[in-house]
């Protein structure tokens, strides 16, 4: 019995509709003040698409990495929204929700290629029920939050819905391609593939790895090793490896010359590999049980012993599931494919001073983790099933559905903690909290004209941080001495600023304590400072 298209499209159809209504709740929630100010609020590079901006966003690299398609997303955003939140969240709840149904349809490519699933197709409500559970998996699953609640990372769900794009025609391509179909339409899926992956690559270039962990899709669930030549496959992936390794290395390039990257003196190789298995178990945690999830984790620069063992954990567990793969072939594949695919977020290739683990990075390395779950998650419920007699159908979809609705759930709350940047900071501070976390709440209460509250924060901040933790630590200074001034204590705000000027001789502080001298009546003193700043002035930034 052939499964008929519009069933899989209403059953995309049901998924994108799920996965809409539950993030609806993002639509009320501000612009978060880290990264947002920069990739959005002061980005005026997007505020026009006129040849400039093409010129701007194919042509430059105003922040870390080359990412032109996400420019023109937000220029489009700012078009139609101006600096308004919910139009750039109502983007990325239609982009995430899309995913959604791409997902069911990739799942089904996957599926109907793998021999161990060409008897369930027969069974057509319960195969349905399976593809829709794997799009529901993935969309649904808390660790989302992050990549849809948070305007900047509109990289995460615009560059998904590319490269979901990407490997359904890829799939469509090996279909065709085992039809044996020698004519344009096998060429042309092959071609539309690396397009898209080329787009996605455009948009965050992290994806770069996903070609090499499609080998591990061909060992399984398509089992293609059994009939086709490691060379054959290797040579199929290797158009999008290059295409891939020439963004990344241009990405690299221009970071580099904008000074970012630690150095292995900085930040050495072993402690690295430390963070990286560290970061594993606490993906695989996170991917099994998604609670606890925070807004922004940091993790220590001084290593904790324990991270050790974690480490030894990880890398133990991989070599386990490689050396049993045989028995565990859904795991071992599920497992590698995640690890692959996460690599490039692993510490090895840090860029600050801040090591960061977030759930946003899982939102690619899960696609085949999902869709490998989605059957064995459905036979397990069946199996469980028969005890309950005539209701046996009652209750495996109750289970399934049960963990569904505890994904959807808690997703609903963890949406709320990105209402605004007090909300987010104050829960980050609240479990765990790091110095510029209180920098970043007291820079939101300060625009509210809470200016106490900022200071205490700030000066919270100051006590907390160290030269490797805090190494721009003139700035916190800075903003202390602003909001100082605000509230009206103008000695402490000008010896703040002194110390600012002490660490980083920046013309923008000497603009500043000008301007407070004048104010005292300190005259002399202020037309120094207003001499030294030459013909800075303006708000303060923050300066590195």
């Amino acid at each position: 019995m052939q499964l008929k298209r519009k069933h899989l499209l209403m059953v995309a159809g049901v998924a994108w509709l799920v996965t809409l209504a539950v993030y609806l709740r993002a639509l009320s929630c501000d612009f978060i003040n880290f990264d947002d100010p920069q990739y959005v609020i002061e980005n005026t590079g997007i505020r026009s698409l006129g040849l400039d901006f093409w010129y701007w966003s194919f042509c430059t690299i105003p922040l870390n990495y080359w990412t032109p398609l996400l420019w023109i997303s937000f220029a489009i955003d700012y078009r139609l929204w101006g600096l308004d939140p919910f139009g750039y969240h109502l983007t990325n709840i239609l982009l995430h929700a899309l995913n959604a149904a791409l997902f069911v349809l990739l799942a089904d490519h996957v599926y109907g290629q793998s021999p161990g699933m060409a008897k369930t197709r027969h069974e057509k409500r319960l195969y349905l029920g399976i593809v829709l559970v794997a799009g529901l998996l993935f969309a649904l699953h808390p660790a989302r939050v992050e990549s849809v609640a948070w305007v900047t990372e509109r990289k995460d769900v615009l560059n998904g819905a590319f490269t979901l794009g990407f490997l359904i025609c890829y799939l469509r391509y090996l279909q065709k391609k085992s039809d044996d179909l020698n004519g344009r339409g096998k060429w042309r899926e092959y071609v539309l593939s690396l397009l898209l992956f080329v787009f996605s690559m455009l948009i965050k270039p992290s994806s770069f790895l996903i070609p090499i962990a499609l080998l591990f899709l061909d060992w399984y669930p398509l089992r293609r090793f059994d009939r086709d030549k490691f060379s054959t496959l290797l040579l199929e992936k290797i158009p999008f490896m290059l295409l891939g390794a020439i963004i990344v290395a241009i990405s690299i390039i221009f970071r580099m010359k904008q000074g970012g990257f630690n150095s292995l003196s900085d930040f050495p190789m072993a402690v690295r590999t430390v963070a990286a298995g560290n970061s594993l178990v606490e993906y695989f945690r996170l991917m099994l049980f998604p609670v606890n999830i925070l807004p922004y984790y940091i993790l220590p620069r001084a290593v904790p012993v324990y991270y050790i063992y974690k480490a030894l954990a990880a890398f133990c567990f991989i070599f386990g599931i490689i050396l049993f793969r045989k028995r565990f072939p859904a795991l071992t594949v599920s497992v590698l494919f995640f690890v692959v695919t996460i690599l490039p977020s692993l510490h090895f290739l840090t860029d600050g001073y801040q090591t960061v683990l977030s759930p946003r990075y899982t939102y690619l390395p899960s696609i085949l983790a999902c869709i490998v779950a989605a059957p064995a998650l459905v036979f397990a419920c069946r199996k469980i099933a028969p005890a309950a007699g005539r209701y046996q159908l009652s209750v495996s979809v109750g289970l399934v559905a049960a963990l569904l609705t505890f994904y959807a759930a808690t997703t609903v709350i963890l949406i709320a903690d990105w209402k605004n940047s007090g909300v987010m900071w104050s829960k980050v501070i609240a479990t765990k909290p790091f110095d510029k976390a209180y920098y970043y709440r007291g820079l939101y209460l300060a625009e509210k004209g809470e200016y106490r509250a900022a200071i205490k924060d700030y000066s919270t901040c100051i006590e907390l941080a160290t030269r490797f933790t805090l190494p721009d630590i003139h700035n916190v200074y800075a903003f202390r001495g602003d909001a100082l001034a605000k509230a009206g204590d103008f000695q402490a705000a000008v010896d703040d600023f002194t110390t600012a000027i002490s660490l980083y001789p920046h013309p923008l502080y000497y603009y500043h304590r000008g301007e407070l001298l004048r104010t005292m009546g300190r005259v002399s003193e202020a037309n120094a400072d207003l001499a030294a700043a030459g013909q800075a002035t303006g708000s303060l930034i923050w300066l590195q």
